[in-house]
């Protein structure tokens, strides 16, 4: 069994052949396995890597091969090149096509470790050119020269034995089969199936030249009696055999006397009724194959000889039931009945076996599965029921099938109820098909799971029976009690994202199956919590070809130890401009250079904030702490507005706290207790700034339009807040409800005649005056002035 990892990503030929490289335990290194079917080439690439072991161009339009079209490939092993219109091969080249006539003795000469050659469907003559040809490949084990047209086999052609093990020669007009040297002393396989040619003559002038074979087909042919006995005759190790019974059921009494046969393929013979005399001869029989027949009866005692039957295969038939016949076969491992029409079953209908493995029930008409029917399958481990018409699982399973390790009922099953599958402990491989309307904790009890396959309903929207379901998609709780899942194929599911598998703690996931879906970007990350993670098929998705899916590419082509299936050949549904186009072929490059230019603007813009915010921090910063209480008190004053708040305090007084024993003792008393107003004290750390010896002007005007004015010939002493920006003034008026004004008291001593020059200016009730300790009592500011000042 093969596991793939990519480990060169790239299309190497305008054709885009596909491949990949393989590794397996047979193989000491890595193998790259090249595909160039139906490409409509013209000629071998001549990019192909000449390190393949497979190259396969098959269903192509070569007509000729050149010497240099395959030189280098010294490593190949398997090489497939059927279905072409090959008409010439130059002396010195490997071959094959639907045209050739002729190989020449040297053709095969390059390919020392060729493996298998297929060619098939051509139009060769002389098998003793093409056995000759391979002299050169000493490890050549398997030919396939079907559908050619060789009329022969004579060892006298032969110029030395062949280490060939399988060979193909059916669908030939083969008249002659003569062996007087052992020419193959390794063959084991040999197929003259489908030879329409009565008169066969078969001469193998000893026994021991075949005694190696141990496959037979004869499928198809319809050679005479003696033909047939004369080939039986010959073959005393055969062990299986495919066989016509186009002459008549004569030919199993020769085929049957060979001891050593155990297999035993009857299919495609139009066996409609299987009587008790028909296998009578086979008793030694333990693999017995009817598939493809019109069967509609078996006969209670037609397998009766056949006591050693392991194997039955009934598949493609016409049973309306269970025959009976199988019943008690103690020693049954296998039965199929897929492919009839068989509508229900009965309790009985498997009694006896009691070692019965597998059970094949798939394509048939059930609409009932009853627990009865499996109480005597104690030993069953794979069971398949895909494709009927069952509705739900209930009452169909029950303790005796604790054995069973494969379930497949695809197709069929309409509801599963919570629970369904705790009586199968040791379940590995679950798969349940589309339209499945699934509850929560379904798949408790199955912690042995290592494969699940399911299209629950809810991922296409769907509902019924009275389910309410999330229209998000399963939750992943769902997949929880399943931590040893292996692998887990949810194609056609109408996924679009990938949320369910994130958060589902799959952590020993090897395989991930997530075909046609309708997946439009892929979250690489979403693979980190998968470490275990070998495998993904991605195909059929809508895919978005942009700078969104870049990280995705990135990861494809990138990482060495998930091979992504067919990774080269997804191709964009969106947007239009790029539809059809190959996903890797992207240029995620574009993606970088825009986020180049981002991280310059971001940064330039960064760098223009700091310096805008370094100057507005050292000259604008009060500024900006004051505009903002400003636009703040506007708010509350508004506020108080739509309120109908009134006045509370007629006038605000702001002072200097060296200044605060005159203000309490001097001013207060006179404006509160004698002159009956109601001030608000704030206490503000004025500090008055530098003398400016220029001439300085304040006025101060009332409400009443009355004005007062006084000049300060020298100085004049602005307020400055001790911890703010010079001439800012908190707006007290419009916190307290727009009161009558403020009072801004700044005490300085100066001459008394110095006061009457002294001019005070208003500014929208913000009044600024300067006062000495007794300027209360100076004549030209009473404080019925000072009323009339702040009522303002």
């Amino acid at each position: 069994m093969f596991t793939f990892i990519v480990l060169k990503n790239a299309i190497f030929t305008k054709k885009t052949c596909h491949f990949c490289c393989a590794l397996s335990p047979a193989l000491p290194l890595l193998s790259m396995l090249i595909t160039c079917d139906g490409r409509h080439l013209s000629d071998i690439p001549a990019d192909v890597p000449r390190s393949a072991l497979l190259l396969s161009a098959t269903h192509n339009n070569l007509t000729r091969l050149g010497r240099s079209d395959l030189s280098g490939f010294d490593e190949l092993q398997t090489l497939r090149l059927g279905f072409n219109r090959i008409s010439y091969i130059e002396s010195g080249t490997f071959l094959h096509s639907a045209a050739l006539t002729f190989i020449s003795k040297d053709a095969f000469g390059p390919l020392k470790n060729l493996q298998e050659l297929h060619l098939p469907s051509n139009k060769l003559t002389q098998i003793s050119d093409v056995l000759n040809a391979l002299y050169s490949c000493p490890l050549l084990q398997v030919v396939n020269l079907g559908d050619n047209r060789f009329t022969s086999l004579e060892s006298k052609n032969f110029l030395f034995p062949l280490n060939i093990t399988d060979l193909d020669l059916g669908s030939n007009p083969l008249r002659k089969f003569t062996l007087h040297q052992n020419v193959f002393p390794h063959l084991k396989s040999l197929s003259l199936s489908k030879i329409d040619e009565y008169h066969l003559q078969w001469d193998v002038s000893d026994d021991s030249f075949l005694q190696n074979l141990r496959t037979l087909d004869l499928s198809g042919t319809n050679f005479t009696t003696e033909a047939y006995k004369s080939i039986f005759r010959s073959l005393r190790s055969l062990e299986d055999l495919n066989v016509s019974l186009k002459t008549g059921r004569g030919v199993l009494d020769f085929a049957c006397g060979i001891p050593s046969l155990r297999k035993l393929d009857l299919s495609v013979n139009l066996v409609s009724v299987l009587n008790d005399s028909l296998l009578q001869p086979c008793s030694g029989v333990t693999h017995l194959d009817l598939s493809n027949n019109v069967m509609k009866n078996m006969s209670q005692s037609s397998l009766r000889a056949l006591r050693r039957l392991s194997w039955l295969n009934l598949t493609m038939n016409s049973l309306p039931r269970v025959p009976s016949a199988i019943g008690h076969k103690w020693n049954l491992k296998l039965l199929s009945l897929s492919s009839n029409v068989i509508t229900h079953l009965e309790c009985s209908d498997f009694s006896g076996l009691w070692h019965l493995t597998e059970l094949v029930l798939s394509d048939n008409r059930l609409f009932e599965l009853n627990y009865c029917v499996f109480e005597h399958l104690l030993s069953l481990q794979k069971l398949y029921i895909e494709r009927n018409f069952l509705y739900t699982f209930e009452n169909s399973f029950t303790f005796t099938l604790r054995n069973l390790l494969v379930l497949n009922a695809e197709g069929n099953i309409d509801i599963l109820y919570e629970g369904v599958f705790r009586v199968l402990p040791r379940l590995r491989e679950l798969t349940v098909g589309k339209g499945i309307i699934m509850n929560d904790g379904v798949f408790e009890g199955l912690r042995d799971l290592r494969y699940l396959s399911y299209s629950p309903g809810f991922l296409n929207g769907e509902t019924g029976a009275g389910l309410e379901l999330a229209s998000g998609g399963p939750d992943p709780k769902i997949l929880t009690p399943l931590g040893d899942l292996r692998k887990l194929d949810l194609s056609e599911n109408h996924l679009q994202s990938l949320d369910l598998i994130s958060e589902a703690n799959l952590t020993k996931l090897e395989r991930l199956i997530l075909t046609n879906n309708e997946l439009k970007i892929i979250d690489e990350h979403v693979f980190d919590s998968l470490p275990s993670l070998k495998y993904l098929d991605l195909s059929g998705n809508l895919f978005v070809c942009n700078c969104s899916n870049a990280g995705f590419i990135q990861w494809v082509l990138s990482n060495k130890q998930v091979y992504v299936a067919r990774a080269f050949q997804y191709r964009c549904a969106y947007p239009l401009s790029h539809q059809g186009e190959l996903l890797l072929s992207f240029n995620v490059r574009s993606c970088w250079e825009s986020e180049g230019l981002i991280c310059f603007v971001t940064s330039s813009f960064l760098v223009l904030v700091t310096l805008l915010s370094s100057f507005v921090y050292h000259f604008l910063r009060w500024q900006l702490v004051y505009g903002y209480f400003l636009f703040r008190a506007r708010l509350y004053d508004r506020k108080k507005k739509r309120e109908g708040s009134t006045h509370v305090y007629d006038a605000f007084v702001s002072y200097n706290v060296h200044d605060e024993e005159w203000v309490y003792h001097h001013l207060v008393p006179e404006l509160e207790e004698r002159q009956g107003w109601k001030l608000c004290l704030h206490h503000r750390d004025f500090e008055p700034v530098e003398k400016y010896g220029q001439r300085n002007n304040i006025s101060m005007e009332s409400s009443g339009g009355k004005s007062f004015s006084h000049i300060s010939e020298q100085v004049f002493y602005a307020v400055q807040w001790k911890n703010t920006a010079k001439g800012t003034t908190f707006p007290w008026n419009q916190v307290a409800g727009r009161a009558s004004g403020q009072i801004r008291v700044m005490f300085v001593e100066m001459q008394a005649n110095k006061i009457n020059k002294m001019k005070i200016k208003t500014t929208k009730n913000v009044h600024t005056v300067a006062l000495k300790p007794t300027v209360l009592q100076q004549s030209a500011l009473k404080v019925s002035f000072c009323r009339s000042l702040w009522t303002m």
